[in-house]
């Protein structure tokens, strides 16, 4: 885990309970526990470079090895901005 200003890059193996208390986040499934599984989750047809936006924080797919994410970038999104 890499941890800049307002980017952080994140092994897609980090559990939840992780990236909540780092980011002051909730996320929750039933089915994964790790922030790779559930960025997978939101989007089946996965590619380099696609984001997934969760309250103030955009996820971007950094690396995938087939289907499984294998690294990512947590960007804290400014008041009023787009991704």
């Amino acid at each position: 885990m890499s941890i800049w200003s307002n980017k952080t890059v994140l092994h897609g193996k980090v559990l939840f309970s992780e990236v909540n208390d780092l980011f002051g986040l909730h996320l929750s499934d039933d089915y994964v526990d790790m922030i790779g599984g559930w960025i997978q989750s939101e989007n089946m047809d996965i590619a380099m470079g696609d984001e997934a936006v969760v309250e103030n924080y955009c996820f971007k797919i950094l690396e995938l090895e087939g289907y499984h994410v294998k690294s990512l970038e947590g960007i804290k999104m400014l008041l009023g901005q787009d991704r």
